[in-house]
């Protein structure tokens, strides 16, 4: 015959399962939650270069001020100058975006490395490297000792 207490412990394993089936559930939620977040961080910072580029490429002005600040910023006329120094700074924002996105595990190592590859190479040109040394200043300190970091590594 069951007792009353052996019903209650029937009913404290039962609330137990209950308890891990749940947690199991939600654990399964949050990964794939993580999972879509990470998809999307990806998509959105991919659109963005994709528009940086589109705008590059797309504007003649734009392409051509972007190429010459590159070879020599300091050649470039005043106006021209200003322009390419906004164009800049949209770029190196997105690489400072992308290495909070990485540390904080919302970009996939693999794809930031591929990208502070591809901005290294713009800050090999004399152009980056003579804007940064005058813009520095307005980017987070944390990441602006890792970005000088890799730039002192870096083997231009």
């Amino acid at each position: 015959m069951i007792t009353l207490q052996d019903l209650g412990n029937l009913g404290e394993i039962l609330g137990a399962v209950g308890v891990v089936v749940s947690l199991l559930y939600l654990a399964i939620q949050i990964r794939q939650n993580t999972r879509s977040v990470r998809a999307s961080t990806y998509q959105a910072f991919s659109e963005s270069f994709g528009d940086f580029r589109n705008l590059l490429i797309g504007n003649e002005r734009l392409g051509a001020i972007w190429l010459k600040g590159l070879h020599s910023r300091s050649e470039l006329p005043d106006p021209e100058r200003a322009v390419f120094d906004v164009l800049l700074m949209n770029f190196l924002r997105g690489v400072e975006v992308s290495f909070y996105q990485e540390a904080n595990g919302l970009l996939d190592e693999r794809f930031y490395r591929g990208w502070v590859d591809e901005a290294l190479n713009i800050w090999r040109l004399p152009g980056p490297r003579d804007w940064w040394l005058e813009n520095a200043q307005f980017f987070n300190p944390e990441f602006r000792a890792v970005w000088e970091s890799r730039l002192r590594s870096d083997p231009s």
